[in-house]
């Protein structure tokens, strides 16, 4: 009997070549990568941003193609957080769009950049600081209700005080619960307790480590329900990371020093990404004095270099920013964190990676390189989908 071919897509954010090691001797992950391919020194794609590489993980081309720049809007006309969490960001087709169409069912739990996406279970991921019920409101609005009701009613316990690692744990609990109930065609989670870690404590904290240890066992738990549900032989695990994370000493805010420098919002403005800044002009009559004021920027210490013109096109910047910045080593632009991302990915150790198991999959291989364009040519494979017109390859198995 044919199976059918299945997927679980894990997430963790902000999980870096470097951790692998670690990574490895743990119960879980360690098996999935004795089971399977373990890829190391895996490229992001910039801007190494939460959103943007999520957006090319689902679609398996560039941000100036996707269309998903950032993680936010930035502009002096807005006072609060505008994030590009919802599926109309997006340009191109999508794994979970082509999922549904090709008549699979697709589970996607808080997931980035999927609010509003047609699938039929989908809990969406609400970014920003906002209030606890405007975020429940939110996941309802932008997700499946029925679904959203059902995960908080049978898992919601899990939220007392709905901090990150409870968040995770409650979302490693739902996608245990619909592999067992449902048996989606795809199922894709999204854990942040890693990201959250290095950006509070720094990216080699004791609370960084201690994050990869419950990391580990969520996917322990999510790969126990694939077993109890029958479904070993049919689903394969491919987990991944979106970027790394950097150590930092020192945060710049580049409007400060713009506005000393007197230009106002109204003549110029940064967008801040943590790693990169971009400058707009937005007034052409300043032109000549903001080219001035870029020189001055550059002689601060903690600005590297300007962007090359091939980072502000496949980041997509260059269709409304006149410069980029690279921020220097230990130093980062917007607010002051002690780990950061949004980096150019020429930067020393600052790959990332990825480890699938499943049919097709050779066991207990290790492999380095590649890009995190190459995850969803993979997954397009592993579904025995009709591929579509891709910048990334699947380079673990022919098809």
């Amino acid at each position: 009997m044919k199976l059918t071919p299945r997927l679980l897509m894990v997430s963790f954010d902000a999980v870096g070549d470097q951790d692998i090691d670690f990574l490895l001797t743990l119960p879980n992950f360690s098996a999935l990568c004795s089971r399977g391919t373990l890829v190391r020194e895996v490229s992001s794609i910039f801007i190494s941003n939460t959103y943007p590489t999520h957006t090319t993980i689902q679609t398996g081309v560039l941000p100036y193609m996707h269309g998903v720049f950032d993680n936010d809007f930035q502009s002096p006309s807005i006072r609060i957080e505008k994030w590009r969490f919802h599926v109309n960001n997006i340009r191109v087709k999508t794994l979970p769009e082509e999922v549904t169409r090709a008549g699979k069912t697709v589970c996607s739990i808080l997931f980035p950049v999927t609010g509003g996406a047609k699938i039929k279970y989908n809990l969406p991921e609400i970014p920003g600081h906002v209030p606890v019920w405007q975020r429940i409101w939110d996941t309802f609005s932008y997700g499946s209700p029925g679904f959203v009701a059902s995960s908080l009613l049978r898992k919601g316990y899990l939220l007392r005080y709905f901090k990150t690692s409870q968040i995770d744990d409650f979302a490693a609990a739902v996608a245990g619960s619909i592999i067992k109930r449902k048996q989606p065609d795809l199922v894709m989670v999204h854990f942040l307790d890693a990201d959250v870690a290095k950006h509070r404590y720094g990216p080699h904290s004791a609370h960084s480590r201690a994050s990869l240890v419950r990391l580990d066992h969520r996917l322990g738990k999510m790969m126990e329900a694939i077993e109890k549900a029958g479904l070993k032989e049919s689903m394969s695990v491919l987990v991944f990371s979106d970027h790394n994370c950097s150590d930092v000493h020192t945060s710049i805010r580049p409007n400060f020093i713009r506005r000393s420098f007197g230009i106002s919002d109204r003549d110029a403005y940064f967008h801040c990404s943590q790693g990169v800044c971009f400058l707009r002009v937005t007034d052409p009559k300043k032109k000549d004095e903001v080219a001035g004021f870029v020189k001055i920027f550059l002689e601060n210490p903690g600005v590297d270099r300007l962007l090359t013109a091939v980072e502000m096109h496949e980041s997509g910047a260059d269709t409304e920013f006149a410069y980029g910045f690279s921020a220097a080593s230990g130093y980062s632009f917007g607010r002051k964190q002690l780990g950061q991302h949004g980096y150019s990915l020429d930067r020393d150790q600052y790959h990332t990676f990825y480890a699938v198991s499943g049919r097709h999959i050779p066991q207990g291989e290790v492999r380095t390189g590649g890009s995190l364009l190459n995850i969803c040519p993979l997954a397009v494979d592993l579904l025995d989908l009709e591929p579509w017109s891709m910048e990334g390859k699947n380079e673990i198995f022919e098809r």
